[in-house]
């Protein structure tokens, strides 16, 4: 079993001024724990405020939005509960 999943953030080198042979920039760590989530979705930005939210599903079904707000080192706001019941559902 896992019992630590890390997330980290790759931006688009042309964005910052990178070339064609570089894709990414370097990674940022946003954080752990996130082995408690089956399933991530990246959703554009969720509340109008400038940054790329997550949808994640929970391993007990739960909905979690994480809304974007721009920084690069801690890119999300706190989360909000969005639904539940979803473990019958199937993410792509």
């Amino acid at each position: 079993m896992i019992s630590n999943i890390e997330l980290h953030r790759f931006t688009h080198s042309r964005r910052t001024g990178g070339d064609g042979n570089a894709p990414c920039n370097r990674r940022t760590w946003i954080g752990g724990g996130w082995n408690t989530h089956n399933r991530l979705l990246s959703v554009g930005d969720l509340d109008d405020g400038g940054g790329t939210g997550l949808v994640a599903r929970g391993n007990e079904g739960t909905l979690w939005r994480y809304c974007g707000n721009g920084d690069a080192h801690n890119p999300f706001d706190n989360r909000v509960k969005i639904g539940w019941g979803y473990t019958i559902c199937s993410l792509r």
